[in-house]
């Protein structure tokens, strides 16, 4: 099998669209020792994909990313999912396609996403901003709004700076409106993908929009990992009826959301040409690469990816 790209969701859910519109679609064996996540192989846009829902929050993402890094050795990345919207007027439903990546403490990873997959996100009618990846799930407008304000004074941003405001080459600022999401995930993949010199690119399609409070408090729903239980999102439902229609609500947002990412990702997968990233030196010989910390941003001295064989 030739190196596949690889598309990561943090959820089943975010990822069922790409999983439809996958062809020939075949199960490997979980990841790590088999108590992993699952990995499906097939084709989409005419070009073998392996596709993963890694886990929700940063320690999943990244152990599921890196799994399977380790195990197929892809050409690129794509990650998908859905964010909550932290620039006012951001709608529900708008596909936002980082060309910038910020962590949860102001950090950037070493390498952002791949200029000419982002252009072709914009073609297929995504709009380019920034994805801040937060230490923890952001509930209301007033946390957003502070939020956004912190991710304007990160790198690069300037203090007057917009979320999204920052030039990629060969992308005027004209086509890229500043517009930021929250998210718990995509500074974990960007920063493995710059680890393994990977390609990549970050879609999420807007859940929450910036003015929306959510129904529950997620984050007293997360465990110790980082990852939201769903018994506990239960539990505090049943004890406020009046949340179940909204969570209903947001469930559907889920899923249209995944039917559109799924259709997107087929248009890019097919749109542009899979470039052969060679992993890092250190990588090929069975060494190790200091990692841009993929948990909570910032940079991780020691840390190191093993390679083959692992």
């Amino acid at each position: 099998m030739s190196a596949p790209t690889v598309i990561v969701a943090p959820l089943a859910a975010e990822l069922a669209g790409v999983l439809a519109a996958t062809r020939g679609r075949r199960r490997l064996r979980p990841l790590r020792g088999g108590g992993g996540p699952r990995v499906t192989l097939g084709s989409l846009g005419g070009e073998e994909v392996a596709l993963i829902a890694t886990g929700d929050g940063p320690a999943a993402a990244a152990a599921g990313l890196e799994a399977l890094l380790a195990a197929l050795r892809p050409r690129r990345l794509l990650a998908v999912g859905v964010a909550g919207g932290l620039t006012p007027g951001l709608a529900e439903g708008t596909l936002v396609a980082a060309r910038r990546i910020v962590a949860g403490d102001g950090s950037a990873p070493p390498r952002q996403p791949d200029a000419g997959w982002l252009e072709q996100a914009l073609a297929c009618g995504c709009v380019a901003g920034t994805a801040v990846s937060a230490d923890r799930i952001v509930a209301g407008p007033p946390a957003r709004q502070d939020l956004l304000e912190r991710s304007r004074a990160a790198p690069g941003g300037g203090p007057g700076a917009s979320p999204g405001s920052l030039a990629t080459p060969g992308l005027p600022d004209a086509v890229c409106p500043p517009c930021a999401t929250v998210d718990l995930e995509s500074a974990a993949y960007a920063g493995l993908a710059a680890a393994w010199a990977l390609p990549f690119l970050v879609v999420r399609a807007v859940l929450d929009p910036a003015e929306e409070e959510l129904p529950l408090d997620f984050e007293a729903c997360r465990d110790r990992s980082g990852r939201v239980r769903n018994a506990r999102v239960l539990m505090r439902a049943l004890a406020r009826p009046t949340s179940l229609r909204r969570l209903w609500r947001l469930r559907a947002r889920v899923s249209d959301a995944a039917t559109r990412l799924g259709t997107l990702a087929e248009q890019l997968v097919a749109a542009v040409p899979p470039r052969a990233a060679a992993a890092p030196e250190a990588c090929r010989a069975g060494g190790a690469v200091t990692e841009w910390s993929a948990t909570a941003g910032g940079r991780r001295e020691g840390a190191a990816i093993l390679a083959a064989g692992r």
